[in-house]
C-alpha cells in the first residue's frame, strides 16, 4: 500500500498583502497631493495669465509677441478703455521677452502715439512666478493708465489708427528673435471721422457689403493687399458703447465685425477675436472733446416716438432754445427726414421738453415748444414742407417724469430733457 500524501496549501503571507496595499496607499497619495499642487500652481500661474504645469509656469504662445501696439478708443462715445482679462494675457505672455515693445495709440482722427511710464524690471525668469507676476502687474498699470488719458481732440478714426499701429508693431518686432507682433484695439469701432466714416448718412456704410467697402478702400490705396502680413488683431468692445452713443443692436454689431474682419484681412492680418467689456466696466470718459454719434434703429426698424435727450447729440444752452455748440442736431434728425423725403405721406409731431425743479409753469411749456420749433427749422431747412411737421409742448413728460423732477437730482432732469419725434 503506496503511502498517502497530504498536500497542504501555503496561506500567502499577511505580510506582502500589507505591504502592496501600503504601496497602493502612498501612490495614491503621491498623486493627489500632486494634483493638489498642480491646481494650486494652475490657478496662480492663470491670476498672471500663464498656463501651469506642476512646478512652475509656462508662457501661452498663442499671447506671445514681441512687439505689441495698442489702440485706445478713448473717445466719448466709447466705453473707457479697459484691459480685460484676455487683453491683459498678451503683457503677461510677452514679458518674459526682454525689452519687449509695448506702444500705444489713440483711436482720435491724427491718431497719435500715447507716451506712458513703466517702472523696468529685469527678472525674466519663468521659474520666478512672484516677479514674472510683479513685472507684469507693473506694465499692466502703466498701459492701463495710458489708455485712459483724456483724448486732445474730437473724433474717432479707427481704421486709419489700426493701420498706423500695426505697420509700426510689424517694424519693431523684426528687430527680435520672436519675430510676432499683435494690434490690441479697445473701442466701439464706431468712427466719425477717416476712411470709414459711420456717421455719414450718404455713404450709409453699416449698410454697404464688406466686399464693396474693401474694394473701395484699395481703389483709393487705403490699404494694400498683405501689407499687414504677420499681424495678429485681437478686438476688445467693438459694438460697445455708453452714452451719448445709443446701443447698437446685434445686426449692427455683427456688420461692425464683418466689415472690420474683411477689411483688415484684406491688408494680409489675422483677426483673431472680438471679446466684450463687462457692463459694469462701461463708463463715459468725461472730457470736452466728443464724436458724432452713429444713427441706429431697433430690430424693427423704428426710429418714431422714441426719446432723443442729450445723449444723442442733441440738446441745448441752458434756458435756451439754442443748441448747445457740442450739440449735433443736424446728424440727429437725419434719418427721420430721409425717411420723410421717401414717403410723402408721412407727417412728423415735434414734443419739446425741459428740465426744471418747478413743475407745468408757463414759461417751461413755452421753453419746451420753442425748443420742438427749433428742430422743426433744421427739418424745413432740410427740404421738408412745413406744413407736413407739427410741434407742441411736452412740459415734463409724463406725470411721474413730472413729479421726479421736483427732487434736485441731475440724472433724473436729464430724463426729461428730451425732444419726441411722432409719425402721424
Amino acid at each position: 500500500m503506496k503511502p498517502k500524501f497530504k498536500v497542504s496549501k501555503k496561506k500567502p503571507n499577511n505580510n506582502i498583502k500589507l505591504v502592496i496595499l501600503g504601496i497602493l496607499v502612498f501612490l495614491l497619495l503621491i498623486s493627489g497631493l500632486g494634483f493638489i499642487v498642480y491646481r494650486q500652481n494652475e490657478e496662480q500661474c492663470q491670476k498672471i495669465g500663464l498656463r501651469g504645469s506642476l512646478f512652475s509656469c509656462k508662457i501661452d504662445k498663442k499671447y506671445e509677441f514681441a512687439s505689441i501696439a495698442f489702440v485706445a478708443g478713448n473717445t466719448a462715445n466709447s466705453p473707457v478703455p479697459v484691459l480685460t482679462k484676455t487683453t491683459k494675457k498678451f503683457i503677461q505672455n510677452s514679458i518674459n521677452i526682454e525689452d519687449s515693445v509695448v506702444d500705444i495709440f489713440s483711436a482720435t482722427p491724427s491718431h497719435p502715439r500715447i507716451n506712458y511710464k513703466e517702472e523696468r524690471q529685469s527678472t525674466n525668469s519663468q521659474d520666478d512666478i512672484a516677479a514674472m507676476e510683479e513685472k507684469a502687474d507693473l506694465r499692466i498699470e502703466a498701459v492701463s493708465k495710458a489708455i485712459q488719458t483724456s483724448p486732445t481732440e474730437s473724433g474717432a478714426a479707427y481704421l486709419e489708427a489700426v493701420l498706423r499701429a500695426g505697420r509700426s508693431a510689424l517694424n519693431k518686432a523684426t528687430d527680435f528673435e520672436n519675430g510676432k507682433a499683435a494690434v490690441i484695439v479697445i473701442g466701439s469701432g464706431l468712427s466719425d471721422s477717416g476712411v470709414l466714416n459711420f456717421t455719414n448718412t450718404e455713404a450709409n456704410l453699416i449698410d454697404k457689403s464688406p466686399s464693396e467697402i474693401v474694394e473701395t478702400l484699395k481703389d483709393n490705396e487705403i490699404i494694400t493687399e498683405k501689407e499687414l502680413s504677420g499681424l495678429t488683431i485681437y478686438w476688445s468692445g467693438l459694438g460697445e458703447t455708453v452714452a451719448p452713443q445709443a446701443e447698437l443692436n446685434d445686426s449692427m454689431r455683427e456688420k461692425l465685425q464683418e466689415i472690420y474682419t474683411e477689411v483688415l484681412e484684406e491688408a494680409g492680418a489675422r483677426v483673431r477675436g472680438f471679446s466684450p467689456i463687462e457692463s459694469d466696466e462701461l463708463k463715459s470718459v468725461e472730457t470736452t472733446y466728443t464724436v458724432k454719434t452713429v444713427q441706429t434703429q431697433d430690430s424693427s426698424g423704428n426710429i418714431w416716438g422714441k426719446s432723443i435727450d442729450e445723449y444723442s447729440s442733441l440738446f441745448f444752452e441752458g434756458n435756451s432754445d439754442k443748441f448747445a455748440q457740442e450739440s449735433d442736431p443736424s446728424a440727429v434728425i437725419t434719418p427721420y427726414i430721409e425717411q420723410m423725403k421717401r414717403d410723402d405721406s408721412i407727417k412728423a409731431q415735434i414734443v419739446g421738453y425741459v428740465a426744471r425743479l418747478n413743475c407745468n409753469s408757463e414759461p417751461d411749456h413755452n421753453l419746451a415748444l420753442n425748443r420742438a420749433n427749433a428742430v422743426k427749422q433744421l427739418m424745413i431747412n432740410a427740404g421738408i414742407d412745413e406744413s407736413r411737421i407739427s410741434t407742441k409742448s411736452g412740459g415734463f413728460g409724463e406725470e411721474d417724469e413730472c413729479a421726479s423732477s421736483a427732487y434736485p437730482d441731475e440724472a433724473i432732469r436729464k430724463k426729461n430733457r428730451k425732444i419726441v419725434i411722432n409719425k402721424l
